[in-house]
């Protein structure tokens, strides 16, 4: 019997190394997925929010109530000691009025994290009108055509003490791309199975101090459209939330 030809042997062996890879790589084990059942909670300096009431003292010395807030969280990514990260995207309208809000569910592979980063606003791609579901709560987000369009990212609104004694309304409105909000949170976690809690709890307070402090009776109690006050709210933003396990 005549030797089989090094180059047929060769050719055989490629053929046969390119199958067996190509089966494993479809059979692969997809990663196990993990249900995250995240919360929000909101408070001032450790006092649970309660609305309506000038409960409340901000860094400047204001006394002040919370009579609104809504705000929209987008762009959840968890981050991996390497580097990598999961990121769902979408759009979350918030409110302490409406507990539904308030819960999300999400999915990722199970593992260990050591962060979290997302945005509170809505990313330029997705700011535009019109494009979130006409609900009424997305309706009454809009931000007017006149000053570009979009979304607003919060409604901050209350009443506060004036430093001659008499009590005024505020209005702390947030929007316009350039003031989108980026936050990010370390800390290790490790998802396994279907049920892992994780909470955000918003200091209200953080909103007026940190870099910068607001005083309402300096810096105003309205803030939309004036560059130079949403960019001291969007600044202080960065560290309005923290992360734990509830």
């Amino acid at each position: 019997m005549s030797a089989i030809p090094f180059r047929i042997c060769r050719a055989f062996l490629l053929v046969s190394l390119s199958a067996l890879l190509f089966s494993a790589s479809c059979h692969r084990i997809p990663d196990t997925k993990a249900g995250i059942q995240l919360s929000i909670a909101h408070e001032v300096d450790a006092q649970p929010l309660m609305t309506d009431s000038i409960a409340y003292q901000n860094e400047a010395g204001n006394p002040y109530s919370v009579t609104r807030l809504e705000y929209y969280l987008s762009d959840f990514k968890f981050i991996r000691a390497d580097g990598s990260f999961e990121e769902i995207e979408l759009t979350h309208y918030c409110n302490p009025r409406k507990a539904e809000s308030l819960n999300m569910d999400m999915e990722l592979p199970e593992g260990s994290y050591i962060g979290l980063e997302f945005l509170l606003g809505i990313p330029a791609d997705r700011n535009l009108s019109y494009t979130l579901p006409a609900t009424s709560e997305n309706i009454n987000m809009a931000w007017p055509e006149n000053m570009g369009g979009g979304y607003h990212f919060m409604k901050l609104e209350g009443h506060f003490i004036d430093d001659q004694g008499k009590e005024k309304g505020f209005a702390m409105h947030l929007g316009m791309n350039q003031w989108l909000v980026h936050i990010r949170l370390d800390r290790n976690m490790e998802f396994k199975g279907d049920q892992n809690p994780v909470r955000l709890s918003m200091n209200i307070n953080e909103w007026f101090r940190n870099p910068h402090t607001y005083d309402f009776n300096v810096q105003g109690n309205y803030t939309m459209g004036i560059d130079s006050l949403m960019g001291k709210l969007s600044e202080n933003g960065r560290d309005v939330f923290t992360l734990t396990n509830p």
